[in-house]
Order: structure tokens, then C-alpha cells, then sequence
């Protein structure tokens, strides 16, 4: 398997050491941090991850699902085009915090991302789910 480039997306450092701990275990896949939505739209073209890890809600300048929409805009002008290709899995505890059910609008304008992996996240499950992102990427076998 070849290397699989990840952008992991959060605000929260102790979140984002338990992601790379986790994600150590697959030696394939090399891990980019960003810790704000700015700085994953910056990391795009420096980066050109295979995957995106986006937390939903960060306390920086943008929040997850608006960098999600930026990249996967329908807009052939958006400096982000080359990038709406780009699975997102979106890691967040929106759910917990504001009570409202959001997993079953993967996939919509509201929320186009490719999965949805409520916090605190198991390690295994994770995995699990972006082996299987990626599957359907054709990114692995």
C-alpha cells in the first residue's frame, strides 16, 4: 500500500496528539496537521491529502462546515476545484453539544463530507471508517 497523506483538522491539541496516536499504528499513512479551518485551506495545496479529518466545530476563524463547503463547492472558480474530490470524514462532538441529529446528512450541501465519527472516537472504529472512506475512493484496495 502505497502512502496515504491525511489533513487532521482540529482545534484541540489533545485531540489532535490522540488522532496521530492513533493513526501511527498504520505506518502508510502520513499525518498533516492544521488547527483551524484557515490553516486546512492553506495546507490543501501544500498537502493534497487523500483524506481530510475536519472537526465540525472549531473556536478559531472557520468553522468545519464551511470549509467542507468551500472545498466541496460546485464552483469551477473556487480556488479549492482540484480539491472537491478529496474525502472528508468529519470527527466532532456537534451532536453532544447542541443535541441536534446531524449523521444522517452525510453526503448534503449542509454537510458534504463522507462520514461522520461522533467524539470521543474509538480507535479502532476510526480506522475501520477511513480504511473504508478510502476503499470507496479507490485510494486502497
Amino acid at each position: 500500500m502505497s502512502n496515504i497523506k491525511i489533513l487532521v483538522v482540529d482545534d484541540d491539541e489533545d485531540f489532535l496528539f490522540t488522532v496521530r496516536t492513533i493513526l501511527a499504528k498504520k505506518p502508510e499513512y502520513q499525518i498533516t496537521e492544521a488547527r483551524s479551518g484557515r490553516e486546512c485551506l492553506e495546507q490543501l495545496t501544500k498537502v493534497e491529502p487523500d483524506l481530510i479529518l475536519l472537526d465540525v466545530i472549531m473556536e478559531t476563524d472557520i468553522d468545519g462546515f464551511n470549509v467542507a463547503q468551500q472545498i466541496k463547492s460546485k464552483d469551477e472558480s473556487s480556488p479549492y476545484a482540484r480539491y472537491r474530490d478529496v474525502p472528508i470524514i468529519f470527527l466532532t462532538s456537534v451532536e453532544q453539544k447542541t443535541k441536534l441529529r446531524f449523521a444522517d446528512k452525510i453526503g448534503t450541501p449542509l454537510m458534504p463530507s463522507d462520514d461522520f465519527i461522533t467524539k470521543p472516537v474509538k480507535p479502532q472504529d476510526l480506522l475501520v471508517r477511513i480504511e473504508e472512506v478510502l476503499r470507496k475512493y479507490g485510494k486502497i484496495k
